[in-house]
């Protein structure tokens, strides 16, 4: 239902924009943050009609990985995959899930997450245990040891990021306040 309604709202929501042709006119291949194939077309050329925000979508993925890496680059994450440390970073900010609501949340399928609970237990970041509201039912919580791993973690990346910030001006600040809202409706979706 929520894939149709997202496939409906894309539609009306493109309008009159110029066809692909006249974008692949306005994007010069080889440009940095624009990527090209070995024909010298843009990667989305089989895309079909694709709308006028494509170098914003293009500039937006290489600057949300650029800062990606640099948070990365700031704190150890005790040998933790990615997958490992959303996941145990999920658990820590909602509370106790069972290993499906957590699935949904990381978007990967339920064999995945449990590869993944079944890690961090062994770690001793995670514990599961009986769903008080349904007896038939697991949650996974995070246990003191994630917590503190996870305190430690954001703490780091988030004085870092704090550093880099405090070097803006307000109004730029700003921007990137209302960014952020922006892009976290982004990653809801």
């Amino acid at each position: 239902m929520r894939i149709a309604a997202n496939a409906s709202r894309r539609a009306t929501s493109r309008g009159d924009r110029p066809p692909l042709s006249a974008l692949r006119a306005e994007l010069p291949t080889g440009r940095p943050g624009i990527p090209s194939t070995r024909r010298g077309k843009p990667p989305w050329d089989s895309l079909g009609d694709v709308s006028d925000v494509t170098p914003l979508a293009s500039e937006l993925r290489l600057a949300v990985h650029r800062l990606t890496r640099r948070l990365r680059q700031q704190t150890s994450t005790d040998g933790l995959t990615l997958t490992q440390t959303s996941a145990l970073a999920v658990i820590w900010r909602e509370g106790p899930l069972s290993a499906g609501d957590l699935a949904a949340r990381e978007q990967v399928r339920p064999p995945s997450i449990t590869r993944v609970l079944a890690a961090l237990e062994s770690l001793g970041l995670v514990a599961r245990e009986d769903n008080p509201r349904d007896g038939r039912q697991v949650v996974v919580r995070i246990t003191p040891k994630g917590r503190q791993q996870m305190d430690s973690y954001v703490r780091e990346r988030e004085l870092w990021l704090t550093e880099q910030l405090s070097d803006f001006e307000p109004a730029e600040q700003e921007v990137l306040r209302k960014a952020a809202a922006l892009l976290d409706r982004l990653a809801a979706r």
